[in-house]
């Protein structure tokens, strides 16, 4: 019984190494495997990722032309899976997209990566690209083929409006678990014209009722200031009355640039799903952290004031509780 025992175990463990050996596996620079985000350096051509990205180029005939039109990357991650294709991730901060590389032998044994995207990386892996990215502006340098060549760091003219939220393993946003977004209202603004104020002659005796009743915040009733609320490409700031009125019609509160204050009411509430809510985006947390200078985005507590800045507004109504 137990030589059967051992026979069994021993045959599993050889059908577990054939598996694996049927899956593509990194053997490039194999200790900056699954070490998380790695920068790419703008100064020198012999860091880590710049070294894995010029040797894989040597190799991938399309990897290296994806990254000379493209520009090169921010920081790469590089992932290791157990019964699956080794693959490794681009990212861009400023254009808050991730790229992904997956491996494609040819028949001539020549490896090719096949590069997916562009996708909406996770607010968190945007963070942490942030703390340790290379800001200079200079263009990258690789080492290929013995000589050192720069690769431009440029995104403009990048077309981003084909970006898909598809999830990549747990490299993307599920946007399935965030709250939905009203739809937005569609309003043809005219040009805003200042009226001629008109003095009228008022007699000493309606002076003095005007002075005994207090007057109401808008007597004839008019709300067109709520309208203006809507409006995301200018601000004109209102009184503390008009603003209650807002409110109270399901408004966020604003400051007078603008900006909204959202009030954390529960201790479920996260930055993503306020940055979804008020930009339409969760990725947008990241920059909503660095506004409000917070220490810890994951712990939010109950009545803390978060500002959402004006230029990010894509809906102006209160996120519900």
């Amino acid at each position: 019984m137990k030589k059967y025992n051992m026979k069994t175990k021993i045959l599993g463990l050889l059908f577990l190494v054939f598996l694996t050996s049927c899956y593509y596996k990194i053997t490039n620079y194999p200790s900056l495997v699954n070490q998380g985000i790695l920068p790419v350096s703008k100064e020198q051509a012999y860091v880590g990722a710049n070294l894995f990205l010029s040797r894989e180029m040597e190799q991938s005939t399309f990897l290296y032309n994806f990254l000379k039109k493209r520009g090169a990357p921010d920081a790469i991650e590089i992932v290791r899976r157990s019964f699956n294709n080794d693959r490794f991730f681009l990212y861009y901060y400023d254009a808050k997209e991730v790229y992904v590389a997956d491996p494609k032998i040819l028949k001539n044994n020549r490896r090719e990566w096949i590069i997916k995207g562009p996708r909406i990386p996770n607010w968190r892996d945007l963070k942490n690209i942030r703390n340790v990215m290379d800001t200079g502006k200079k263009d990258t340098p690789f080492l290929i083929d013995g000589k050192e060549m720069y690769f431009s760091s440029n995104v403009n003219g990048i077309n981003r409006s084909n970006i898909i939220e598809n999830d990549i393993d747990s490299k993307i946003v599920d946007v399935s678990k965030l709250p939905k977004v009203p739809p937005q209202r569609k309003i043809v603004r005219k040009k805003y014209t200042p009226q001629k104020k008109v003095v009228k002659k008022v007699s000493t005796e309606v002076k003095k009722t005007q002075s005994v009743e207090a007057p109401s915040v808008d007597q004839s009733g008019n709300e067109d200031f709520l309208k203006d609320l809507e409006d995301l490409t200018t601000y004109k700031p209102i009184n503390l009355d008009k603003m209650a009125i807002a409110m109270s019609k399901g408004y966020a509160r604003r400051d007078n640039m603008g900006n909204v204050v959202h009030t954390v009411k529960s201790y479920t509430e996260t930055l993503q799903a306020i940055s979804f809510w008020y930009t339409g985006n969760e990725i947008n947390a990241v920059e909503i952290e660095k506004f409000n200078s917070l220490e810890d985005a994951s712990n939010l507590k109950i009545g803390q004031n978060i500002l959402i800045p004006f230029r990010m507004l894509k809906n102006v109504k209160q996120m519900p509780n």
